[in-house]
């Protein structure tokens, strides 16, 4: 009897079928791992259309802000936020041009943002009294307002409406100067815009002042009151449109400007002359002429010393550069 040979076909076949399904099985494994590379690289491409589509933009520097509308609060903006002053020299072009040659350091970083100016207001730079100088007192003829309205009983609807209309000009040209020293460090075009809102101010407060004094002169007399009136009015809007057209800014025509307000403000000497030569001078006593002449004097001095200033060059040196800075 021989001896039995191995079946060599039939181990072949298995060992080819084991082979078979092993293969298989890899595939299946290398299947689900390409697949989740894909998936994988397909949501870090769609991670990055989606940064893409709404990439921020790099700071701007101070150069390029003018011209531009508020930037988002970035990088330079929450830099100037910061308790960092300058010298003048480290201020752009266009802000040294504007700025007292003679304050030479306690200046803000350009901001680019309303929030990195407003948070100024929390420590001191050469703006800081400018600021609370105009700030606080609107604040107090707010109250005053309020005081006065209840402290009388005996003033009548028109009283009310006159004075309020004095108390809200003081009060607006406060607020607006305030403004123009916070944000003028923003950018060049929000710095020239407050800066034309400024001299409204200035405008406004004056013919505040001059719609009271007619109405306490021509008290009786509405006629006289509404002619003075139009004619303080065409004067006013006349001021108004040399403060904000962009023609009649810079130090060119700083002494034109002054002049059409010193022009708005005389156009309140006609009534009280007017009212003298009417009532007499002991009614005219009674109707707080004195006042109104301690107020012309008062406008006369503020403006002497605006264009003043712009030519005393040395007025205001450089151990002054936090509380006198120029306005």
């Amino acid at each position: 009897m021989g001896l039995e040979q191995p079946d060599v076909v039939g181990s072949d076949v298995v060992r080819y079928t084991q082979a078979s399904r092993l293969a298989v099985t890899n595939n299946e494994k290398l299947g689900t791992v390409g697949a989740v590379q894909e998936q994988t690289e397909e949501k870090h491409r769609s991670q990055m259309a989606f940064k893409l589509c709404f990439r921020v933009s790099p700071p701007l520097t101070p150069e390029a802000h003018k011209g531009k509308e508020m930037e988002p609060i970035n990088n330079s903006a929450l830099k100037a936020a910061r308790r960092v002053l300058r010298s003048l020299n480290q201020m752009p072009q266009w802000f040294r041009h504007g700025s007292n040659k003679w304050i030479l350091g306690g200046y803000r970083d350009i901001s680019g943002s309303f929030h990195a100016s407003l948070c100024s207001l929390l420590y001191v730079h050469n703006e800081s009294v400018n600021i609370y100088s105009h700030l606080i007192p609107a604040i107090f003829l707010l109250l005053g307002q309020h005081y006065h309205a209840s402290g009388y009983s005996g003033i009548t609807g028109a009283d009310f409406i006159a004075f309020s209309i004095f108390m809200l000009s003081a009060v607006t040209c406060l607020l607006l100067s305030a403004m123009y020293h916070i944000f003028m460090n923003h950018s060049q075009r929000i710095e020239h815009l407050c800066l034309r809102l400024d001299m409204m101010g200035v405008v406004i407060f004056i013919l505040g002042d001059l719609i009271l004094g007619v109405y306490m002169v021509f008290w009786c007399e509405p006629f006289l009151r509404k002619t003075y009136w139009s004619m303080i009015g065409a004067l006013g809007t006349l001021a108004i449109f040399v403060t904000m057209h962009p023609k009649f800014q810079g130090p060119k025509y700083r002494l034109f400007r002054t002049l059409v307000f010193v022009a708005t403000g005389l156009s309140g000497v006609a009534p009280l002359i007017h009212g003298i030569n009417a009532f007499g001078m002991s009614q005219m006593m009674s109707k707080a002429f004195p006042y109104t002449l301690a107020k012309a004097g008062c406008l006369l001095f503020g403006t002497w010393f605006y264009v003043l200033i712009g030519y005393l060059d040395a007025f205001d040196y450089a151990n002054t550069n936090i509380t006198c800075s120029t306005l």
